[in-house]
C-alpha cells in the first residue's frame, strides 16, 4: 500500500509505479482522486479490499480473522462516515483496533475534504513507514520508493538503533 498526497508527487509516482511490482505474477491497482494517489502491488491470492462510502476511498489490506465481511465494512465504514464529517474518530479507531485480531491496514482518504488517516492492527504486523510536512504525506508498506519524494534525507541515529534491535 502507498498513498501521497499532493498532486505533484501523485504525478511523479504515477509514472513510476511499476518498480512496485515485486514479481512478474503481481498486479498494481491504482486509486487516484483529486490531490491524492493510492497504488496497492498484489497477487491474486493477497487479501485486500477497496470500496468507497460517500466521499471517502477505503483501502484494507490484510485480514482480521474475528469479524465478518458485513461487519468489518459496517465498522469501518462509520469511522469513514464520522471522519468525513470531522468528528472525533480516535475512540473509535482505538475500540476498532483492540477488538480486531489480524494483520491489516486501513487507509481512509477523504477527497472531498483532502485529508487521510490510516491505522493498523495492534501490533502493527505489516510494516508500515510514513514521511509527512506542511505540503505533503507519504505512506508505505515499503519505505524503498520514498527516496525520490523527500525534499531532504536525514538520519534520527536512536530511530536506527531502535529500528537495528527489533
Amino acid at each position: 500500500l502507498l498513498c501521497a498526497k499532493d498532486i505533484d508527487a501523485s504525478c511523479k509516482l504515477e509514472s513510476n509505479y511499476s518498480f512496485l511490482q515485486h514479481y512478474d505474477n503481481f498486479k498494481i491497482k491504482i486509486f487516484n482522486e483529486s490531490k491524492s494517489l493510492s497504488i496497492i502491488s498484489f497477487y491474486d491470492e493477497y487479501p485486500w479490499k477497496a470500496w468507497i462510502i460517500e466521499n471517502v476511498q477505503i483501502i484494507l489490506e490484510g485480514y482480521i480473522y474475528n469479524f465478518s465481511i458485513d461487519d468489518l465494512e459496517s465498522e469501518i465504514n462509520e469511522i469513514a462516515l464520522r471522519f468525513s464529517r470531522n468528528e472525533e474518530v480516535n475512540t473509535l479507531i482505538s475500540n476498532f483496533v483492540d477488538n480486531a485480531d489480524g494483520d491489516f491496514i486501513v487507509q481512509l482518504t477523504d477527497n472531498k475534504n483532502n485529508k487521510s488517516i490510516v491505522f493498523n492492527d495492534y501490533w502493527g504486523r505489516l510494516s508500515f513507514f510514513y514521511y509527512s510536512d506542511i505540503t505533503q504525506f507519504i505512506a508505505g508498506r515499503e519505505y524503498k520508493f520514498f527516496f525520490d519524494f523527500l525534499p531532504k534525507i536525514e538520519f534520527n541515529k536512536l530511530a536506527l538503533v531502535e529500528y537495528l534491535m527489533l
